[in-house]
C-alpha cells in the first residue's frame, strides 16, 4: 500500500495529486525547484536549484514512478534519461498515457502496478506537454487509485460517501441478477431515477462512483460464480475487475429504465 506520494508539484496535475493524498492522510514529500511559486511547505517539499535536481532527488526517494503523458507525447532525451536512471536504481517505471483508456481503466492499471510491485513510495511526474485541462482527469485517476487500494488493503481509512464496509458477499449474490436486485433495494429512489434517465454514454460517471462499492461488496475477495455469470452475459473471456462492475451497472441501468420511468424528485 502507498505510504508516501512524491512529486515536485511542477504542474497543476501534480499539485492535485498531492492535495488528494493529503485528503486521505497519505504522506507527501520530495524536492521542488525554488523558482516554482507556491506553498511548497504545505506538501512537505524542500526547494532546490533546478527542476532536474528536484526530479532526480525525488526518484531516489521512490520505489516506483508514474510518468504521465498524452497521446501526442514523444519520447525525448529527458524522458529516456529519467527512465534509464530508474532502471539503474531498480525503481519501477510506468508510463501512463491519458488517452489510453477511461479513468477507471487507467486507475486500475496504476493500482495493479502498485500492488504487483509492492510500491510504498510512489512518485508522479507529468510530461511537459500534458495540457492544464487534463488536471481534473489526473486528479480523478489518482483518487480512484486511492479508493481501489484502500478498499483492498485498509478500507476503514476511507472517509467518503462511497465507502461501504465490505462484508463477505452472501451466497445469493452469485449472479448479476441477484446483485442488481440488491442494489435496487439499497440505492435511494432519487438516485435510481437519475440513473434510469441517463444515456448509455453517461454510465461511465456512475461507474466511477458506484464501481468501487460493487466490487467491495459483491466481488472482493474474488467471487468466482459472479465472475462466471459476467463472462456468460458479456461474452468476454477474462473481464477485468472494473469491467465486472461495468457489466453489473449496465444491467442495473437496463432494469431501472424499464421500472423507474418517472420524474426526478425535487
Amino acid at each position: 500500500m502507498i505510504k508516501t506520494i512524491i512529486s515536485s508539484a511542477k504542474s497543476a496535475g501534480e499539485k492535485k495529486i498531492l492535495e488528494t493524498a493529503l485528503k486521505y492522510k497519505i504522506e507527501t514529500k520530495g524536492y521542488t525547484c525554488k523558482n516554482y511559486k507556491f506553498d511548497y511547505e504545505k506538501f512537505n517539499l524542500e526547494p532546490v536549484e533546478s527542476e532536474k535536481e528536484a526530479d532526480f532527488k525525488n526518484i531516489k526517494f521512490s520505489d516506483g514512478l508514474i510518468y504521465i503523458c498524452e497521446e501526442s507525447f514523444s519520447e525525448d532525451d529527458y524522458f529516456f534519461e529519467i527512465k534509464k536512471f530508474c532502471i539503474n536504481k531498480n525503481i519501477h517505471f510506468f508510463c501512463l498515457d491519458l488517452s489510453a483508456g477511461a479513468i477507471h481503466q487507467l486507475s486500475e492499471k496504476i493500482g495493479n502496478f502498485v500492488l504487483e510491485n509492492g510500491i510504498s513510495y510512489l512518485m508522479f511526474k507529468t510530461d511537459l506537454y500534458v495540457k492544464p485541462d487534463k488536471t481534473d482527469v489526473i486528479k480523478n485517476i489518482f483518487e480512484s487509485v486511492v479508493y481501489l487500494l484502500l478498499m483492498k488493503s485498509n478500507p476503514e481509512k476511507l472517509a467518503s460517501p462511497i465507502y461501504f464496509k465490505a462484508p463477505d458477499y452472501l451466497s445469493s449474490s452469485t449472479s448479476v441478477e441477484s446483485v442488481v436486485e440488491d442494489l435496487i433495494k439499497t440505492i435511494p429512489l432519487k438516485d435510481r431515477v437519475l440513473i434510469s434517465k441517463m444515456d448509455e454514454s453517461e454510465l461511465s460517471d456512475v461507474l466511477l462512483v458506484l464501481g468501487i462499492t460493487i466490487l467491495s461488496k459483491y466481488y472482493w475477495p474474488k467471487n468466482n460464480l459472479l465472475f462466471e455469470d459476467c463472462v456468460k452475459i458479456s461474452g468476454q473471456k477474462n473481464p477485468e475487475e472494473f469491467e465486472i462492475a461495468e457489466i453489473i451497472i449496465k444491467k442495473l441501468w437496463e432494469n431501472l429504465k424499464n421500472t423507474h420511468k418517472m420524474r426526478v424528485l425535487k
